[in-house]
């Protein structure tokens, strides 16, 4: 976890978290957080401001992808999303692919994808429940 103060610019420091307000503070969704660096530093006072930045690491390392909830499908063949392959020589046309997936967890960017997708895929996010595997579509 690193901290920053804009009275000091261009400076992080680490710290340790010590409490989490239970309840957003005005409009926004930000949180009071008190913490304890890790080694004080000598421009930072009691009461400041600061912006602290979690990093939150997955033990799972698995490569994956996010993608809208709604984008995945699922009937009795399993879970799925469809994607689009350009055809060569008509632009902004394509055609849908049935693509089945292994999907993990629902995060705040979407549904976790481990399996079934590749770097590069367009994945169909609207209009979902009208097409079918097979299909010419416009991009």
């Amino acid at each position: 976890m690193t901290v920053s103060c804009d009275a000091v610019p261009d400076k992080e420091f680490q710290a340790t978290v010590l409490e989490v307000g239970v309840a957003a503070t005005g409009i926004g969704t930000t949180f009071p957080v008190t913490v304890r660096f890790d080694e004080r530093p000598e421009m930072i006072r009691p009461g400041m401001a600061a912006n602290v930045s979690f990093l939150f690491e997955s033990e799972d390392e698995r490569e994956r992808f996010t993608v809208p909830s709604h984008a995945v499908i699922e009937d009795r063949g399993g879970r799925f999303v469809f994607t689009v392959e350009p055809i060569q020589g008509e632009e902004g046309v394509g055609i849908v692919h049935r693509k089945s997936v292994t999907v993990g967890d629902l995060t705040a960017a979407g549904l976790e994808v481990f399996e079934g997708l590749s770097d590069g895929d367009l994945v169909v996010t609207a209009g979902v429940s009208r097409i079918r595997d097979g299909q010419k579509v416009r991009i």
